[in-house]
């Protein structure tokens, strides 16, 4: 509700046009000060004339008042036939008048010379013009053909460059036609602000002017401006608050489409309740306080009869009949702009209901809307769009169950007509290979096989991509459901790349199936049909169409501390930081999991969101957070995002220690170089953005400061608390945990990542016991400071003013006030006694335990001793002195802030602010309170997060991999790697090995670069369960047996185990020819055999040196998407089970049949070969290589009698396959883009480049980590220094502190004053969707809401 409008106020626009200046300047200027001359004149002759005449009494004026409705009688255009009601209630208004007038005895001896005869028809007369609507309307039109043409030229041209912006897309045709309406409405909106402020600023001149340099009238009210204007507070505060209230609430009414009950008919019924509260003022000493019961009686001073309610009754329906326009003909719909319900945006003192009856006369007019009705109409299809890789059962699970209940929505279908509106798209990362599915694509079939159980498929198609697959569920949408499975061989993987590719298929649609809104979801989400409804609500209450995403509240769902801490962790986030952004300018993170998109703002941005890495700053923002970048690049076009609370979705959340870490190690960097980036570009987004303010920019940098600096402030914050919570001394506790915390940065550079996360365990235990120190601590010594009354830290500080005598001659003591005995005496604790008893000089003299006070004036003429003569030392601290023998004072000077004296200190005050806004913001979120509690565990590790974490994720800046939704056989191998990894580290620390150092870096960042690259694309595979592709032939070797190969696809999938090693030593390195030989002979020709080797395997085939092992198990931990997919399920045959591994050779194939001879039965082989040894395989069936002993040992073990489950996804799986060979030769002829062709990736062909990225990628590690430690730093020697001088403290705390403190206070005061006007605002939302009549449900502008498991009012 709160809008950047100052960039309005610049009247510039007219110098745009230096010829045309002169003229229409002048005309716009003259037409608006004419009618502001009006209305303040008819509002000065009225107020002091009219009101001010002894012989006008109350009835009188509140019957004289509603003939300015007679506005409403001056027809517009064709709408001649809504006279009618007009003219009948202007009938009734003139009844009224005329018996009122007749009848009023005091009226009719008015004396001839009375102002108030001419006075009353001038002043109405003048008011019913200035408000007409027909006036009002023409001060908003500016008609001049040339400026129009030139604003036509401007709006053409701005058309053409979006045009060829994006003219490779054939939606964009929808985009380019809306460019004019929405510059149209926007410069509608900007007039209409324009004239608003012209008007105001005119009618204060024009007020000005009738004060002081109208002459006096003769009544004797008005005289030289405002010298005889006797106003009470209390009569202020009437005159002023219920005008403005009124006009908000006004506002807020007819914004509710509530204006018939909540607009209308109180303002017709206010002369009435008017009138019976002036005729019954008895009931309220406060208006018979205000009201002169003179003015209100008779002659006789009796009450008023009841013909005088009939008169007043009269005109109260005649304005009920001139507000039937209001009534029918502006309408509004949900949540409509201010200056679309009001022709000016102001309100009067006088005449309020009048005038706002008259201002409200505003027909809505909407670029893309006939009427209110169409309200609800989407105007295009909806795209729910789903990225999916490696989704648990339970997650697809619950994303089926949420499209189901979307699906089966009644109120979706029937009552707000989206019927074959919506379709549901699926995007399949690494779902197909070839004509096999994977293993977890499968698991999806399987499941909508399950919750749709009377829907089959009703189309497959093989696209350059993969495959569509699609469903037409049941339900009242009529909702299609498509899969695309991706086939990574043929598509770029990752999840921005699928985004791309959906942003895309909207973007290309024909316009008879144009798609409007992007609903972009997660596959793990649950979310229901009213969350949509309220966030597409949102976008179509957005008249401009300025708004380009709207985002929801995302709920974490899980168990474990972890959890707890991402519940506080989101709901503070939302709370404060969504609605602060949303409030002050723009939402700068719209969650891939659960948001809307226009598609007309997706058009806009989607070239760059495509475009690819090619500098090291740029994969922070496009490859960790590409969510945070695309909100970004909408912000930068000019779009807005907004928050819709009124939106729910679950989503699954880390719930172990190292897939949390890894998740905000994406997130930290991610979030930090966005808003970056968003503050490089400042001056543009502040030009293109008129959400953007520079207010806004400012906000956002103090909350970049703040995340800088988290780590040293932690640091501070428990080097405090341990101190008095247990006596440890400040600069040990500050040393040990800045010795710390640098040791953990030498730990994430130089080591791997699973040694940092089991150190970064260990070191987060400490800082939790620290913490919880450091919290009793702080609580203490806040208790002891506010209640005892001598603290042992001062309160106040002085300055030393010298020696001077305890008597003044013969006329008593130099300071002889508030003179009383301190146990302990310092000069500090003598301050404090004379602060808190408002004196600014304190003495202390012998024997050292009399305190003594006074003031300036005690201190005039005062004789200064010599120093020596003052060096008692105090009792208290006997390194300062307190007077001295015989009676002399050590006097000091009270140094007071600005006279303030808080009744608590600084901490308890800050602490006390910070706990009452999240009490507070948790009391207006009722359903999510429980959140509160939460924060007990976000306390408690603060440190552990804003410090370790922070490290961690700086120092790992240049780890390419996902970190989430890894392969669990690919985490972590053995615990003897940990402790290898700190053997070969300390020896390169104590050999001073510069080579060893290099290498290791250079292979740490290869490793950071490539280890699970992959993990968001690759190839799906699991820990068991898993399915073999068709196409798939390993080679087989065992000793002396040459190796068999196929051609095709498995020559593009892996590697020989020469290119392994190249592509590690190098292709002219001595090593590959060392090691080729030992992997070789031992059966690992390629990388799908080398895939899952262990530290032991590469001991056994020779592999002796331990530096060498590292390199191998870090580039082993790359390859877990070359590991066999291997069937589950018992073979049919020994030879298909052979092919199927990999150890199809004619040797294996010989030595089986040897072993078992023709005709046993399969079943009766397996069993018997899941009871063998290793000797006795290696014995019975030749399989020596330990390579393809390996590869057998692991296919037997997994071969066994699936489970129910996976019996169901095995035949899923099977059906489709055999569909896919229908249907193979059915291609969908579509030309593959440059940009989603996965050969076209850069820094992965190219070994230059690659080594390059590498290069600029740890360098700009290095210097995110070296500006991170020197803020750090600066800012704790800063702070610790100034803690050490406490003469430079104010309010008991140092300068710098104190600013911060102040900083972030203000912080937390504007995002709760954002809470607030959001929480408002949602609640308008709300009740906005209640039909207030069961007749005109369907004709309303926003129908009621659809149930909801969530609070109404999230």
């Amino acid at each position: 509700m709160i809008r950047s409008r100052f960039r309005y106020l610049d009247l510039s626009f007219l110098f745009r046009y230096p010829p045309l200046f002169g003229l229409i300047g002048f005309f716009i200027f003259s037409q608006i000060a004419l009618v502001s001359a009006c209305e303040v004149s008819g509002l000065w002759l009225f107020t002091f004339y009219v009101l001010g005449d002894p012989n006008v009494n109350l009835p009188t004026a509140i019957i004289l008042m509603n003939t300015v409705l007679v506005g409403h009688f001056i027809p517009r255009g064709t709408m001649n036939w809504w006279l009618v009601p007009n003219i009948f209630g202007i009938a009734f208004i003139a009844v009224g008048v005329v018996l009122q007038l007749t009848n009023d005895h005091k009226f009719k001896t008015m004396p001839s010379s009375s102002p108030a005869i001419w006075a009353i028809p001038v002043s109405l007369s003048l008011l019913a013009i200035a408000w007409c609507p027909l006036v009002q309307e023409m001060q908003m039109k500016v008609k001049t053909s040339s400026l129009q043409q030139r604003q036509n030229q401007r709006d053409s041209r701005q058309v053409s460059e979006r045009a060829d912006s994006s003219q490779s897309y054939q939606g964009h045709s929808v985009q380019v036609q809306g460019i004019t309406n929405n510059d149209a409405q926007g410069e509608a909106r900007t007039a209409n602000l324009r004239a608003t402020i012209l008007k105001n600023f005119l009618n204060m001149v024009v007020l000005v002017t009738a004060l002081f340099v109208v002459p006096p009238g003769d009544t004797g009210v008005v005289s030289n401006g405002f010298s005889s204007l006797y106003l009470r507070q209390t009569e202020i505060m009437l005159s002023v608050l219920p005008a403005f209230g009124g006009y908000v609430l006004g506002v807020i009414a007819c914004a509710m489409c509530i204006q018939f009950y909540s607009f209308l008919i109180p303002l017709s019924l206010a002369p009435i309740v008017t009138f019976v509260l002036a005729a019954n003022v008895h009931l309220s000493p406060l208006l018979g306080d205000i009201w002169d019961w003179k003015i209100m009686s008779g002659d006789s001073g009796n009450r008023f009869d009841w013909y005088v309610y009939l008169r007043v009754g009269l005109v109260a329906v005649g304005q009920l009949l001139c507000s039937a326009y209001n009534l029918f003909w502006t309408e509004s719909t949900i949540y409509e702009n201010e200056s679309n319900l009001f022709w000016f945006r102001h309100y009067t003192g006088l005449f309020t209901g009048q005038h706002m009856l008259l201002n409200r006369a505003k027909t809505p007019k909407h670029p893309t809307r006939h009427s209110p009705g169409d309200a609800t109409d989407l105007q295009g299809l909806v795209m729910i769009c789903t990225t999916m890789y490696r989704e648990t059962w339970d997650e697809m699970s619950q994303y089926l169950e949420s499209i189901k209940k979307v699906a089966a929505s009644q109120e979706l279908g029937e009552e707000y007509n989206w019927t074959e509106k919506f379709e549901a798209h699926v995007y399949f990362d690494n779902g197909v290979r070839g004509t096999k599915l994977t293993d977890f694509s499968a698991q999806l079939v399987c499941l909508v096989n399950s919750k749709f159980k009377d829907c089959t498929m009703a189309r497959m198609e093989k696209m350059w991509y993969g495959w569509k697959l699609q469903w037409n569920l049941p339900g009242f949408l009529e909702l299609p459901l498509y899969i695309h499975l991706k086939d990574n061989q043929e598509v770029k993987s990752k999840k921005r790349w699928s985004q791309v590719m959906y942003m895309e298929s909207a973007l290309d649609r024909p316009d008879d199936a144009h798609v409007k809104y992007i609903l972009a979801t997660d596959g793990d989400v649950d979310f229901d049909a009213d969350s949509i409804v309220a966030m597409l609500m949102q976008m179509l209450s957005d008249r401009q169409e300025d708004v380009g995403a709207v985002c929801a509240r995302t709920h974490p769902e899980g168990s474990g501390p972890f959890v707890w801490y991402q519940k506080f962790d989101y709901a503070i986030g939302h709370w404060l930081q969504k609605v602060a952004n949303h409030v002050l300018g723009s939402v700068l993170c719209a969650p891939g999991c659960f948001s809307v998109y226009r598609v007309k703002a997706v058009a806009d941005v989607v070239d760059e969101y495509r475009s690819d890495v090619e500098e090291a700053s740029e994969f922070l923002t496009k490859d960790m957070g590409e969510d945070r970048w695309f909100t970004t690049l909408l912000v930068k076009a000019g779009w807005k995002v907004n928050y819709c609370a009124g939106a729910f979705d679950t989503t699954h959340c880390p719930e172990e220690f190292d897939e949390f870490w890894k998740q905000r190690r994406r997130w930290i960097p991610s979030t930090l170089a966005n808003q970056i980036l968003l503050l490089k570009n400042w001056k543009a987004i502040n030009q293109n953005n008129k959400y953007i303010s520079m207010a806004f920019l400012l906000f956002q940098i103090v909350l970049l400061l703040s995340t800088v600096i988290s780590a040293s402030t932690c640091i501070l914050i428990v080097t405090g608390g341990l101190y008095y919570g247990a006596g440890v001394p400040t600069w040990v506790s500050f040393v040990f945990l800045v010795l710390l915390t640098l040791i953990f940065v030498l730990i994430c550079i130089y080591y791997s990542q699973e040694t940092q996360l089991k150190v970064a365990k260990i070191l987060c235990v400490i800082f939790l016991l620290a913490t919880a120190v450091a919290v009793v601590g702080t609580a203490s010594q806040m208790a002891i400071s506010n209640t005892s009354s001598a603290p042992s830290i001062a309160n106040v500080h002085g300055k030393y003013e010298g020696c001077y005598p305890e008597y003044r001659n013969s006329s008593g003591f130099l300071l002889p006030h508030a003179v009383t005995r301190i146990k302990d005496m310092t000069n500090d604790k003598c301050m404090d006694h004379c602060y808190e008893n408002h004196f600014v000089f304190s003495g202390t003299g012998p024997p050292g335990t009399v305190c003594f006070c006074g003031s300036e004036d005690d201190m005039k003429n005062a004789t200064r001793l010599q120093e020596s003569m003052c060096a008692f030392p105090c009792p208290g601290d006997c390194g300062e002195t307190c007077g001295g023998n015989p009676q002399q004072l050590s006097v000091y000077k009270i140094n007071e802030l600005f006279g303030i004296h808080l009744p608590v200190d600084v901490t308890t005050l800050y602490v006390a602010i910070v706990a009452g806004i999240h009490i507070v913001a948790a009391l207006l979120h009722p359903r999510e309170f429980t959140s509160i509690i939460h924060g007990v565990v976000y306390l408690f590790t603060l440190p552990c997060v804003y410090i370790l974490m922070n490290v961690y994720s700086v120092c790992n800046l240049t780890d390419q991999s996902w970190g989430t939704r890894e392969a669990r056989s690919q985490k972590e191998q053995s615990k003897e790697n940990f402790f290898d990894d700190i053997v070969v580290k300390m020896r390169q620390c104590l050999t001073f090995c510069r080579r060893c150092y290099q290498e290791t870096e250079e292979d740490t960042d290869e490793e950071l670069e490539r280890e699970t690259m992959e993990d968001e694309v690759d190839h799906g595979r699991s820990d068991q369960d898993q399915t073999v592709p068709t196409g798939y032939r390993s080679r087989g070797r065992s000793k002396n047996v040459e190796t068999q190969t196929d051609p095709g696809k498995f020559e593009m999938r892996f590697k020989t185990t020469r290119q392994w090693l190249q592509s590690i030593f190098g292709a002219v390195s001595n090593k590959v020819e060392v090691y080729e030989p030992m992997f070789t002979r031992e059966g690992y020709t390629d990388t799908s055999f080398i895939a899952g080797m262990a530290d032991k395997d590469l001991k056994d085939i020779g592999v002796a040196d331990m530096y060498d092992r590292s390199d191998f198990r870090r580039h082993i931990r790359q390859l877990h998407q070359d590991e066999p997919d291997i069937d589950i399920r018992v073979p049919d045959n020994v030879e298909t089970w052979l092919k199927m591994i990999g150890l199809d050779t004619d040797e294996y194939k010989e030595n089986f049949t040897r072993a078992f001879p023709k005709g046993t039965k399969a079943q009766v082989v397996f069993q018997e070969l899941k009871t063998m040894t290793e000797d006795r395989i290696v014995a019975k069936l030749g399989v020596e290589a330990k390579g393809h002993l390996r590869r057998l040992k692991l296919a037997i073990t997994r071969i066994r009698q699936p489970t129910l489950r996976e019996g169901r996804i095995l035949r899923a799986k099977r059906e489709v396959e055999g569909k896919f060979q229908e249907h193979l030769q059915d291609v969908t002829t579509h030309t593959k883009k440059p940009y989603l062709d996965p050969t076209t990736e850069q820094f992965r062909l190219d070994q230059n480049k690659e080594d390059e990225f590498k290069q600029n990628l740890l360098q700009l590690r290095n210097s995110y980590l070296l500006t991170f430690l020197l803020a750090n730093a600066v800012w704790l020697v800063l702070m610790f220094t100034l803690i050490q001088h406490a003469e430079l403290q104010v309010l008991n705390t140092n300068p710098l502190g104190l600013v911060f403190l102040g900083t972030f206070t203000l912080v937390l005061g504007v995002q709760f004053a954002a809470l607030v006007v959001h929480r408002l605002a949602t609640f308008i939302q709300y009740i906005s969707r209640i039909p207030m009549v069961t007749r005109r449900r369907r004709e309303m502008s926003w129908p009621r809401s659809i149930n909801s498991r969530y609070e109404p009012i999230p």
